[in-house]
């Protein structure tokens, strides 16, 4: 009779762990129940944009305009090994070639705030783009190994302040 309490014992210990304690992070508008994956291995990896949207304007013309088809490339090697404080290397590449066009650095500004800084020199305009002062903090509202929406505020063109909605999905190689 011990031996049956013990074995449901551990059981149930082990389910409670798995759905409490290693549960890794819900967000707002998560569908899937339970994360196995961290929060960085869930973004990590290939990604497209599906909307970008600031305020009512469509940011997708503006991204292919300087661009191209391109993907986002989020890797969780460190943006500066020697230096602590910094984030993750992250790179905007071709889909046609894979060739890397920016690079930059993505990170954590909170457990559900992220940001990126692109360093993406356009030589036509000879300026960076987009602007290296701008780095988009935004939270994070739906993260699978499938797709990652996100929602903050933004900048426009004028500096008034508007609604910034992204949703990036994965790109299969």
């Amino acid at each position: 009779m011990i031996r049956k309490n013990t074995n449901f014992l551990s059981f149930f210990l082990v389910l409670s762990i798995l759905f409490t304690g290693l549960q890794c992070q819900k967000f707002e508008e998560d569908t899937e129940l339970v994360h196995l994956k961290s929060v960085k291995k869930r973004i990590a990896g290939y990604k497209v944009i599906e909307e970008d949207l600031m305020g009512s304007y469509d940011m997708q013309s503006t991204w292919r305009k300087s661009f191209g088809e391109f993907y986002f490339h989020f890797t969780t090697e460190p943006y500066r090994p020697d230096t602590t404080g910094y984030g993750y290397n992250m790179f905007i590449r071709s889909q046609a070639t894979n060739e890397t066009i920016c690079k930059g650095e993505w990170g954590f500004k909170s457990s559900v705030s992220i940001y990126w800084r692109l360093d993406c020199f356009d030589a036509k305009k000879s300026r960076f783009y987009p602007n290296r002062l701008y780095s988009p903090q935004i939270n994070i509202i739906r993260l699978s190994d499938k797709e990652m929406w996100m929602e903050g505020q933004a900048q426009d063109s004028l500096k008034n302040w508007v609604s910034r909605s992204i949703r990036l999905k994965e790109l299969r190689k």
